[in-house]
């Protein structure tokens, strides 16, 4: 119990109402790497207590998890995956620096 309170502290809390796919992904990686060596009751009762926000407490609220591997892939699927809406607005407002080289610009985008 000493190590799991340990270990909560050193993840940050996920605020699901002004979360970003970068803060998302962050998150998700910080938490992942964190909790790996516990069990799955240990690592649900660790998510339950970094989320804030209302979009993330009704999610998981409304989210029957039992398994860590159905958290994980909900979660990707609610915070990081983005709609094809979203991404089309990010293709469309990446634009291209003055000074920027063509090869840069695409990497840019390439990410998307």
């Amino acid at each position: 119990m000493k190590a799991e309170n340990n270990m909560r502290e050193l993840i940050p809390y996920f605020d699901s109402d002004n979360a970003s796919v970068e803060s998302a992904e962050d998150f998700w990686w910080c938490f992942e790497t964190a909790t790996e060596r516990f069990n799955n009751a240990t690592r649900l009762r660790m998510f339950a207590a970094r989320i804030r926000g209302t979009v993330g407490e009704r999610w998981r609220l409304n989210s029957r998890l039992t398994v860590f591997e159905t958290l994980k892939r909900r979660f990707y699927n609610r915070f990081i995956r983005l709609t094809k809406e979203q991404l089309l607005q990010r293709l469309f407002d990446a634009t291209q620096e003055p000074d920027e080289l063509v090869e840069d610009w695409g990497r840019q985008i390439a990410r998307y």
